[in-house]
């Protein structure tokens, strides 16, 4: 669960986007990942969350595998495997997404791979063609 504060300043970001101050919002979420000392993994997701809104898919990569090399429980690596789903749904590679579905399917850990049975079977079920990366917001 997230801070109070790193939902502040998630906030903030998401306004200065819709400001057009793009520049300013990546500074801001520069500033969420080095609260990760204090904050912990929660910081690291939120802010690979705000890049990826903000179409810096390669910053929300760098800093899902910086997340996956600080997180220590079992519990936090599930959470960044689970957060690794969402760059590689939007990412134009294909395979990427089934990819990262048999790696979880091969973990040790049961949610993954039940987690992945699921995520195969919705997809099944859902029309082919999966949509691109989200534009990058503009003001």
């Amino acid at each position: 669960m997230r801070s109070a504060a790193l939902e502040a300043q998630a906030g903030v970001v998401r306004i200065r986007v819709r400001a057009g101050q793009s520049d300013k919002a990546l500074a801001e979420v520069k500033g969420i990942v080095a609260q990760s000392k204090s904050e912990g993994i929660q910081a690291l997701l939120l802010a690979a969350d705000l890049y990826l809104e903000q179409g810096a898919a390669k910053l929300a990569e760098d800093t899902l595998a910086r997340a996956a090399s600080e997180a220590r429980s079992p519990e936090d690596r599930r959470r960044v495997a689970l957060a690794r789903e969402r760059p590689a749904r939007l990412s134009p590679e294909a395979g990427r997404l089934q990819a990262l579905y048999a790696e979880w399917e091969r973990s040790q850990d049961h949610c993954l791979r039940l987690a992945a049975v699921q995520r195969r079977r919705s997809a099944a079920a859902m029309p082919v063609g999966m949509p691109g990366p989200p534009p990058a917001i503009q003001p």
